[in-house]
């Protein structure tokens, strides 16, 4: 079993990555559509999830399918990921991409240093608009990146 934390170097900066990354490249697939008020869920033609879907597909480096994408331990089977560990980032992703922070900062161990931040809150990833936002994730993505989070 894989470690979230570990594969994302316990950096909110490459988790967040991982969620724009995986949004990009989860929404080219032609089975899969972006549903942020979902988690996993699908239909006879499509799988639908969240920027927290995307981002542990992009991490897991697998995709989830119409099969394996709605049952919660399913999930975590599939993409190898401890099921309490996978819950505990699916809802930090989640919280990450409407611009709340804390709990990707305690997941990763970094909650101290949130206070140091200049940019928070400032975007809101929907399923009608999470592309145009995106631009504004990867400017705090920037700001992370120079304190080394």
């Amino acid at each position: 079993m894989e470690s979230i934390k570990e594969l994302i170097q316990s950096k909110p900066s490459i988790a967040l990555q991982a969620m724009v990354d995986g949004l990009r490249e989860q929404s080219k697939r032609k089975d899969f559509e972006i549903r942020m008020s979902t988690f996993g869920h699908s239909d006879n033609k499509y799988c639908y999830g969240c920027a927290a879907t995307c981002a542990i597909q992009k991490i897991a480096n697998k995709n989830l399918s119409r099969e394996n994408i709605i049952v919660y331990g399913q999930r975590a089977k599939f993409l190898n990921f401890d099921p309490i560990e996978l819950n505990s980032f699916e809802l930090a992703i989640d919280d990450a991409r409407i611009g709340y922070l804390n709990r990707l900062f305690n997941f990763c161990g970094t909650a101290a240093a949130l206070n140091k931040l200049s940019y928070y809150g400032l975007f809101e990833l929907s399923t009608n608009d999470w592309e145009e936002q995106l631009p504004k994730v990867e400017l705090l993505i920037k700001e992370l990146q120079t304190q080394n989070l």
